[in-house]
């Protein structure tokens, strides 16, 4: 019985740990999103102007801006409630598990109690054992359950922020008449760019005003 308990506690610690990661990955902007860029937009030329300027011999009409991803990740109040949200899904789900350990931990105690002062017949031990293993198979059930349906909804809140920022930027481009809106990302499709070009603000602004009319 002793190993039953200790398998119970530290699965109690393992499901802790991967509620805690997945909670991190969450509040990480996904790669295709942003990442952070080390390189500062006032120590060089934009690549992509140059890259223009090499191909076409000049700029044309091309009207070409990007949008610091990491801002507008940090900025959106979209994410910012949705994180919100999921953390309360996870508190609610984490609840509900130290709940059951924390039963089968009192009638695990309650066992050896009575086992200590000879009140149990064997029939009534291993009837005792038997509910404690079913217990503990439960217990195990629910921590995959929880473990995959938190993996499922961080990745279904991440599609949503994903399809909603892009579907604004596509929008916004077309309004604005650019040919072109890059993300501002380390090794990415802008390494650097004047910060002329940075159109981060107003995307961000616009964007939660968008957010704000369509929750009403």
């Amino acid at each position: 019985m002793n190993n039953r308990t200790l398998t119970i506690f530290n699965s109690v610690v393992s499901l802790m740990l991967v509620i805690a990661v997945i909670i991190i990955f969450l509040l990480q902007k996904p790669s295709n999103i942003s990442t952070k860029s080390s390189l500062s937009a006032e120590d060089s030329i934009s690549l992509i102007n140059t890259k223009l300027y090499n191909k076409t011999g000049s700029f044309g009409n091309l009207k070409v801006v990007y949008i610091n991803t990491d801002t507008l990740w940090k900025e959106y109040e979209f994410v910012k409630i949705t994180l919100k949200k999921l953390e309360r899904e996870q508190a609610s789900l984490q609840s509900t598990y130290e709940s059951r350990t924390k039963k089968f931990e009192k009638d695990y105690n309650d066992y050896l109690v009575a086992g200590k002062a000879g009140s149990l017949t064997l029939q009534q031990q291993q009837t005792r054992e038997e509910e404690l293993t079913k217990q503990q198979t439960d217990i195990k059930n629910l921590e995959d359950e929880i473990t995959q349906k938190l993996v499922v909804r961080k990745q279904t809140l991440n599609n949503e922020i994903n399809d909603s920022i892009l579907s604004f930027i596509n929008r916004y481009r077309l309004a604005n008449g650019y040919d072109m809106i890059l993300q501002y990302a380390y090794l990415n499709a802008v390494l650097s760019a004047t910060p002329e070009l940075d159109v981060t603000e107003d995307v961000v602004a616009k964007l939660n005003k968008e957010y704000k009319k369509n929750k009403k």
